[in-house]
Formats: structure tokens, sequence, C-alpha cells
């Protein structure tokens, strides 16, 4: 699952000398608020990975929702970017897991949102229609 390819993909990346890391949500409900509060005081940079949307959110899926709902009102500015990928059972690799850690990195040293999201949101693997 994602989970397992994202912590192979932070072992590539930390053997190349990045410093990133992963955490699996093992649970929906309860939401582990004071987890994601306490991971958020450490970072300065969260990318949440959904495999769904959350309709009605404005961004996002309902993981995403709910990590930047857990920081609302704390006083953390820790920026909270949603991804969502593997949408409609499409497989993601470990190399696009990668690169989405190498967006974050950019968006912490830069500051800026990446070019291609929409609403707020980074749509990872699935092609844009026009």
């Amino acid at each position: 699952g994602l989970a397992l390819q994202a912590e192979q993909a932070v072992d590539e990346l930390r053997q190349e000398g990045y410093k990133v890391g992963s955490v699996k949500l093992r649970h929906f409900r309860p939401f582990p608020i004071d987890e994601i509060i306490n991971i958020a005081k450490r970072v300065d940079v969260i990318g949440v990975v959904d495999r769904d949307t959350a309709f009605g959110s404005p961004t996002g899926g309902a993981v995403s929702s709910e990590c930047k709902s857990a920081l609302h009102n704390t006083g953390i500015d820790t920026i909270i970017l949603p991804i969502i990928t593997g949408i409609g059972g499409r497989e993601v690799s470990v190399e696009q897991q990668k690169e989405e850690f190498k967006i974050l990195m950019k968006l912490k040293e830069t500051g800026e949102l990446p070019r291609d999201m929409i609403h707020g949101t980074l749509w990872d693997g699935v092609l844009e229609v026009k």
C-alpha cells in the first residue's frame, strides 16, 4: 500500500541526504488530533496523501481536511499540502512518492506552492480534462 511505499521512498531519499519522514494513519475515528499537532510542531511542511476526495470540502481529501481542522486555532503555521493520488485505483509508484516528497521540500525551501495545483490540492497522476 501507500504507507509501505512511502517508507521505501523515505529510506531512499534519506540515503540521498534528504531529511524526510512519513507517518501511517492507523485509524480515522477518533481522529488522532494530538498526534497531528505534535508532528506539526516539529516540521514546517506536511504532505497529506489521500486516495480519495472529500466531497464538500474546499480542498483535498478526508484526511487532509481533518489535519487542517486539527491545526485550526492552534497558532501552528505548518503548511499542509493536500495530495490526491492513486484515485480510481491507479497504481502509485515509489518514484512518484519520491517526487511528491521533493515537491514538499521545494515548498519548504521557497514557500512557493506547486503551479499545477487545483483548488489548493496537488492532483498527482491524474490527467487534466480540458
